[in-house]
Parts: structure tokens; sequence; C-alpha cells
């Protein structure tokens, strides 16, 4: 089996596309493509039905305030895909560990985004009755 190296870059004006698609090429599938193994095939219904839900799950999202921001030290491994995305919120330590510096540093969109790009899901976000909200 031949292995490569693959390097993403994700910056200010990244979109949630970019990091699909940066998941798709290293092998990730969306989670509508993992059911039984991929034997489901994927037919307009389904994709709409797929695409609504996503929809909702973003609007609730988005009526939602990110009222705390906290990255798990223990799980982050530094891949700084939250600092290209949402540089205003998180920076990296001395010991390339992210921390956050502004959680008002950018909108609720941009830090969920932030927050979903982090491989190991080591960023997670409260509202501010203090449920969780991400991942």
């Amino acid at each position: 089996m031949k292995s490569k190296l693959l390097c993403f870059s994700f910056g200010p004006r990244s979109g949630i596309s970019d990091v699909r698609k940066a998941n798709e090429e290293i092998g990730g599938r969306p989670p509508q493509k993992w059911a039984e193994g991929n034997k489901i095939p994927m037919n307009q219904d389904n994709q709409n039905q797929n695409n609504e839900a996503l929809r909702a799950a973003q609007g609730d999202f988005r009526q939602a305030k990110i009222a705390k921001i906290v990255v798990d030290r223990d799980l982050c491994i530094g891949a700084a895909s939250c600092v290209a995305i949402a540089p205003g919120v998180f920076a990296l330590d001395d010991e390339n560990k992210a921390y956050v510096v502004n959680e008002n540093g950018a909108d609720n969109e941009t830090i969920l985004l932030a927050a979903q790009s982090c491989p190991t899901r080591a960023i997670i976000l409260f509202d501010k009755d203090g449920n969780q909200i991400y991942p």
C-alpha cells in the first residue's frame, strides 16, 4: 500500500466546503456514507434529506450563542487548523498546543468551523447555560 503525505492550508476565507474536501482527500467519508460500509447508494432523495437535516442543525447552532470555548490540551496535537480558520480566537503556545486568545474574536459560524476542523475534537463549545453544543 502506497502512502502519501498531504498538507492542507486553511485561512480566514476557508469555508466548510474546504474542510470537507480536505477530509475526503485524506480518506474521510461523510457520516451519511458510513452506513453499512457504503452499501447504501446516495441518491438525490437521500442527499436532499441530509441537506435539510444539516441546514436545520446549523440553524439551531446559529441560534445558540457560544459562551465558552475550551481546548482539551490532552487531545490537542497542534494541527493548528483552528488557528488558520479563526486566528482572532485561537493561537498556539510554546508547546504547540492551541489556546483561546479571545472568545469573541470571530462569529459563531467561524468558531464552529474552527472546532469542526480539529482532527482530535479537542475544541469544546458551550452555550450560556453550560450546555455542550459541540462536539
